[in-house]
């Protein structure tokens, strides 16, 4: 889990959804993510790795950047406005943009949950899974060792479950949706999943993060607890342009350009930028950004794997293995035919 984030993102995909939401013309569809990828193509970076300098940043963009927001968001829906057969529009691959929080928001729509944090996973899949378990038990009493209706069955009860844990879930939302303005836990917690269901990247991040882990291992021991990478890169991604790209052609274009063209000049950046943190690193003074998701996270797929029987359970696979354990469910009896069925 990286805990570096541009600042700008999220404000831009608000705005985006805002002004998108407000246009009567519904024979075009806008890609949400092209219009983000524009309009943080054309506003300055501002990435950060911790609380304190996320909550600064953070103030400042909504009481002095608002309106330039709103601007560069409004040029990138009319630039799109008009269809282009050259664009291309294929997603960049899960693959690349995997996080953690990618895992949540899968994790979201199987249960049903949209407002499903990481703290809550464990107990919302126990009582899902034990739900569709008694079902499918309930049914091989009733026929009597037949698993004839069982399918039917696993499904009712399974959605039964999850409309049942919705109306739960919106009960406890109904109060915090009247609490106005959000606290900062659920700002962060927003920017956590900012990026989830988009398809868009600064292509910049992930070489330079990279080179900026490998130049802080080859430290002393000393200078390493000192130089946080993801600090470092973040000081030299407020320097350079944005490259952000929302197709898999593009992101492919502009990582190999940000290789070739300033591969010298990042390295030179890293340098310093490893000196500069290496005097007053930030983490020391103030919590790193989503340190309590990755917590969360964790204490999840601990429990997870002592709930569901699985050693194997990582925050990448968790969503397809809780889908199949709510698909396939373990009456308290299970005849070989129900093994093979669910092999």
């Amino acid at each position: 889990m990286r805990n570096l984030v541009n600042a700008i993102e999220l404000p831009v995909i608000e705005t985006a959804k805002a002004q998108i939401a407000k246009i009567q013309n519904f024979e075009h569809q806008f890609s949400l993510s092209e219009v983000v990828a524009y309009a943080c193509n054309r506003l300055p970076a501002m990435y950060v790795t911790t609380e304190a300098s996320w909550i600064e940043r953070e103030n400042y963009i909504r009481g002095q950047m608002q309106s330039e927001i709103s601007d560069v968001v409004g040029r990138a829906i009319r630039s799109f406005w008009l269809e282009d057969p050259r664009r291309d529009r294929t997603p960049i691959p899960e693959t690349v943009l995997a996080t953690p929080a990618q895992s949540l928001a899968r994790l979201q729509r199987i249960l049903n949950q949209p407002s499903l944090q990481w703290k809550e996973v464990s107990d919302i899949v126990k009582q899902a899974t034990d739900d569709t378990n008694i079902a499918a038990n309930t049914m091989l009493q009733s026929t009597n060792g037949s698993y004839a209706g069982l399918e039917h069955s696993r499904r009712s009860q399974l959605n039964g479950t999850m409309r049942y844990l919705a109306r739960t879930r919106a009960k406890a939302n109904s109060s915090a949706t009247t609490q106005t303005p959000k606290s900062i836990q659920d700002r962060e917690f927003d920017l956590y999943m900012s990026r989830t269901d988009l398809s868009f990247a600064n292509t910049i991040e992930f070489p330079l993060i990279s080179l900026a882990y490998q130049l802080v291992e080859k430290l002393s021991l000393g200078m390493k607890k000192l130089a946080n990478p993801e600090e470092v890169a973040a000081f030299v991604l407020n320097q350079l342009p944005p490259m952000y790209a929302s197709s898999d052609r593009d992101f492919k274009l502009l990582n190999q350009k940000a290789k070739l063209e300033i591969g010298q000049e990042i390295l030179k950046r890293l340098q310093k930028g490893i000196f500069v943190v290496s005097q007053a690193p930030a983490y020391m003074t103030s919590p790193i950004l989503f340190n309590r998701f990755q917590i969360e996270q964790n204490d999840a797929i601990t429990n997870l794997k002592q709930i569901l029987r699985r050693r194997d359970i990582t925050w990448n696979n968790v969503p397809s293995v809780v889908q199949d354990e709510l698909n396939c469910p373990k009456p308290v009896h299970q005849p070989r035919h129900y093994l093979k069925q669910c092999a």
